[in-house]
């Protein structure tokens, strides 16, 4: 937390690519997710996946100017988690994809994707 020394704020803005930032609505439908699969309850796990579709979708297509999330990249990053956890990776493919296609530089993505299909790259 840097609320009060410029110098610590400087330093926070230049190192941000280090961080992982998301917004907090879709960090909650990510973590209903987790709970409600730990749960084994089914219905929830459809109501969050559909929640956090909706969420992301909304930003989908429109240009940086235009979102109203400032961290969709991130959102389709846990949205594709959660169907790696459903034993989806084609669709996970799908929502990494869709993560480079806006963002083609910098992006975590990439790391996922061969992650996904066991490719190494360390």
């Amino acid at each position: 937390m840097y609320r009060s020394l410029a110098q610590d704020k400087k330093r926070l803005l230049q190192n941000w690519m280090e961080l992982v930032v998301i917004e907090c609505v879709p960090f909650l439908y990510y973590l209903q997710y987790l709970v409600s699969r730990r749960k084994g309850d089914h219905s929830m796990m459809k109501i969050t996946m559909v929640n956090l579709m909706k969420y992301v979708s909304q930003d989908l297509g429109k240009s940086l100017q235009e979102r109203s999330s400032g961290h969709v990249d991130t959102s389709l990053h846990v949205f594709a988690h959660c169907w790696e956890l459903e034993n989806r990776p084609d669709i996970a493919w799908h929502f990494y994809q869709q993560s480079i296609n806006m963002f083609p530089t910098n992006s975590i993505a990439f790391f996922h994707l061969m992650r996904l299909f066991g490719l190494h790259f360390f």
